[in-house]
C-alpha cells in the first residue's frame, strides 16, 4: 500500500501485551476443559485493564477447573509472576517480508519481553 499523505504508522504487540495475554489465558482455559472433558462446549472470553482480569463466558463440561489458578499460571508463564492481579487477529504468513516498520515494532518488543523476563528471574 502507498501512502501519499498523512501519517503511515505501524504496531506490533510482544507476548507481554494484554490483548495477547487475554487470548493465552482463554486459550489454557479451554485446553483444561478438553483435557478431562473431549466434548466440552467452552465459550469464554477474557478481557485485562490493568491488574484486574475479567473472565467471562460459559462452559458446559463434566470437567473440574480453577479458572482463576489457570489465569494466574499463564501470567507466571510470562513473566509477570508479581503484582496483585484481580479477578484477541492471527498472525499470517506471507510471502513478501515485513515492512521495515513493522519489523522495528516487533523487535523493541522481543527486547522488552527478555528484560521483563529477566527481571523475574
Amino acid at each position: 500500500m502507498l501512502v501519499t499523505h498523512g501519517t503511515f504508522s505501524s504496531e506490533a504487540m510482544s507476548s507481554g501485551h494484554p490483548d495477547k495475554i487475554a487470548d493465552q489465558i482463554s486459550d489454557a482455559i479451554l485446553d483444561a476443559c478438553l483435557a478431562q472433558d473431549p466434548a466440552a462446549r467452552v465459550a469464554v472470553k477474557c478481557a485485562i485493564k490493568g491488574n484486574l482480569i475479567c473472565l467471562m463466558g460459559e462452559i458446559t463440561a463434566i470437567a473440574q477447573i480453577n479458572a482463576p489458578d489457570i489465569a494466574r499460571g499463564v501470567l507466571r508463564d510470562v513473566g509477570h509472576a508479581g503484582g496483585p492481579w484481580g479477578f484477541g487477529d492471527p498472525v499470517l504468513e506471507r510471502p513478501r517480508p515485513p515492512r521495515i516498520s513493522n519489523f522495528h515494532a516487533a523487535e523493541l518488543g522481543r527486547v522488552f519481553v527478555e528484560r521483563r523476563l529477566a527481571a523475574c528471574r
